[in-house]
């Protein structure tokens, strides 16, 4: 919009100079009239056309909407097939390309439109792969597509995820399988798996089919035991332990799956004792103290998961 209203103040301000040029040359003031209708006449034209021209935001929005005349268009009028959004207060983070986000949305036509215009499929600087994003929603003709198209079918995304991870992270198993049989590597972030409905079902999956429980994906390096262990999730815990996984694992921070334990009971302990010395000095809303039974079940699968952590780290051994 700013540069429709920047076109057509420039078309008005041409169009006011060549009248005053032409009254200004002219031996008779016949063409006064025209002349002064000029940035009349400009300005409109330009503001339309500004207004109306095709841009990365366009096509983005196209995107977003499933508008496929529109993509279409802006394509045809020359937007980058590789447009991708603009996140960061300041406007200079990258965010997901709009084939990234029509393969998330499960848009197949958009896709093809996209990789027919010339689409990146993997590039180095996507926050996010089409492929994975697809895997993810079970959008299976869009994956054979993009893997067609050459995408890079064990490439890991920022948090280390795979195609073959989120399908299986999502539930989709047919997919995964396919994945497979196409050359993907059992490689996966099983922190996805753990973390969702599910959960069990995924992880043999996951298991049965080569992935490593004891994954340590992306820099931070975290572990499914260490979100088990944050979260609260006691069965999770001991599932992974049952399974094998090393309790004794370090995250970049030099973290263990215990010290998560240790945090969240310290974190949960001082909520309760700040909530205890509550007065209205303190400006806040006054908190709502659990009863001790409510306290002990809020608490309880923290301190058990510390136990069991514990228990399986002195049967480890030290830690690495």
């Amino acid at each position: 919009m700013l540069y429709a209203v920047a076109a057509s103040a420039i078309a008005a301000l041409i169009g006011i100079v060549i009248g005053v040029f032409v009254i200004v040359r002219s031996r008779t003031h016949r063409l006064d009239y025209w002349c002064l209708a000029i940035p009349l006449i400009f300005g409109p034209t330009a503001y339309f056309v500004a207004a109306t021209w095709p841009t990365g935001q366009t096509l983005l929005s196209a995107t977003y909407e499933g508008n496929v005349s529109k993509v279409q268009w802006s394509l045809r009028f020359g937007v980058s097939p590789d447009t991708h959004e603009v996140q960061g207060w300041s406007g200079d983070l990258r965010g997901d390309t709009v084939l990234a986000i029509a393969a998330r949305k499960g848009n197949l036509r958009i896709v093809q439109l996209l990789l027919d215009a010339g689409a990146t499929i993997d590039s180095p600087d996507d926050t996010s792969f089409p492929l994975t994003l697809a895997a993810a929603g079970g959008h299976q003709k869009i994956v054979e597509v993009l893997i067609n198209g050459g995408a890079e079918i064990n490439k890991a995304d920022r948090v280390g995820q795979t195609a073959f991870g989120a399908a299986a992270a999502n539930g989709h198993f047919d997919l995964a399988k396919y994945l497979l049989a196409r050359g993907a590597a059992p490689n996966a972030n099983v922190v996805a798996a753990v973390q969702s409905k599910g959960w069990r079902e995924k992880l043999n999956f996951l298991k049965a089919h080569g992935a490593d429980l004891n994954a340590e994906p992306g820099a931070a390096r975290f572990t499914a035991l260490m979100f088990a262990a944050n979260d609260g999730r006691e069965e999770a815990v001991r599932y992974l332990l049952d399974q094998g996984c090393q309790p004794n694992r370090r995250n970049s921070s030099r973290q263990t799956a215990a010290d998560f334990a240790e945090i969240r009971i310290a974190d949960m302990e001082r909520w309760l004792s700040d909530a205890k010395a509550w007065t209205p000095a303190t400006g806040r809303p006054q908190p709502k103290i659990p009863s001790e039974e409510e306290w002990q079940a809020q608490l309880g699968p923290h301190r058990r998961i510390l136990e069991m952590l514990e228990a399986a780290s002195n049967v480890n051994g030290k830690s690495a």
